[in-house]
């Protein structure tokens, strides 16, 4: 499992990209852009329908991202700020 910051564009968005539909591993995305995460995670779907994402919408929203690693044995963290 891994958790990307800025998923929605950049490096962030080059990263989950690479992540989940590459390697398939299981992501917890965050971004400020709700819009434009929701669009990745759609992208992302349609090119890896068994892709695992969860969309954290509210960055600060600590409760979601404990939920997210609490499920995997093991977590990457992957931060581009």
């Amino acid at each position: 499992m891994a958790l990307v910051t800025g998923a929605s564009s950049g490096i962030g968005r080059a990263i989950t990209q690479r992540l989940a539909v590459d390697l398939g591993m299981k992501l917890a995305i965050c971004a400020r852009r709700v819009d434009r995460l929701a669009a990745l995670r759609d992208e992302i779907l349609t090119r890896r329908p068994d892709a695992e994402i969860e969309p954290i919408l509210r960055p600060a929203d600590e409760a979601a991202i404990l939920s997210m690693l609490q499920g995997s044995a093991s977590a990457s963290a992957v931060s581009t700020c």
